[in-house]
């Protein structure tokens, strides 16, 4: 259960999510949304929906259906809500994108986010909602599709370090990744990116540990910057313990 205010994003992008979602095919939410929902906590602020999708036209069309809006490559603007759908391509099988032999580290990261949005359409978990306002009153019940915990991980870490991602979210990313380390056992998370190829573990593994051992200097900056967040919190300590991530999956 979240306790949120009757305005908040939440209410507005679950219940956009619960009108469209039947028509997404395989998918899996991922994402602000996905972590909050994780967690149990609204911890940041996230403006977006995120699915990943196996079929990128299929789930276009079935949102501009079922809610209306505009399709702009991977991501439909809705009529109505201030917020828009980014579609995550999962269209690659695990094995075709494992074929690609990457000349660089973009195209590198290209292929570890293919196999892990992959990975999130066949494995999601059905995860029970309900959002209830300050004074007890059920704001919205429901029911999502969401990737695993271990999955969304590995999948922010990796979005921390994409040389296109701007720094007021790589803080989110990083808060996201520490935040689902304490909320779940470290060996559960692992198990979670069991069916991901031993070569893509490896990879998110060294992600984690860049973020959060060595270049955690840069990493407190992410946070201590981003607009996102109250990185308060967040200590040297904190974020070097969501370390033994790394360790455990490799």
């Amino acid at each position: 259960m979240l306790t949120v205010p009757r305005d908040s994003f939440l209410v507005g992008a679950v219940g956009m999510l619960d009108r469209f979602v039947g028509g997404l095919g395989a998918h899996a939410t991922v994402g602000g949304i996905a972590v909050i929902v994780r967690v149990a906590a609204v911890h940041r602020a996230t403006g977006d929906i995120d699915s990943a999708v196996r079929d990128l036209d299929l789930a276009a069309e079935a949102i501009v259906a079922a809610v209306g809006g505009r399709r702009r490559g991977n991501s439909v603007e809705l009529d109505g809500f201030a917020g828009s759908v980014d579609l995550v391509d999962a269209t690659v099988p695990v094995a075709e994108a494992l074929s690609f032999e990457p000349a660089d580290e973009i195209e590198a990261r290209f292929r570890a986010r293919a196999v892990l949005m992959r990975v999130a359409t066949e494995t999601p978990e059905p995860v029970p909602i309900l959002l209830r306002s300050p004074m007890g009153e059920v704001l919205l019940e429901t029911g999502l599709r969401v990737a695993r915990p271990g999955i969304l991980a590995a999948a922010k870490a990796l979005s921390a370090l994409d040389p296109s991602r701007n720094e007021d979210k790589r803080g989110t990313d990083v808060a996201d990744l520490v935040l689902l380390t304490e909320a779940y056992a470290i060996a559960d998370l692992a198990q979670d990116l069991g069916p991901v190829p031993d070569v893509i573990r490896e990879f998110h593994a060294g992600d984690i540990t860049a973020l959060t051992g060595d270049h955690l200097d840069r990493t407190m900056r992410w946070l201590t910057r981003s607009s996102r967040i109250d990185a308060a919190g967040f200590s040297r300590e904190r974020i070097a313990a969501a370390g033994v991530l790394a360790r455990a999956i490799r």
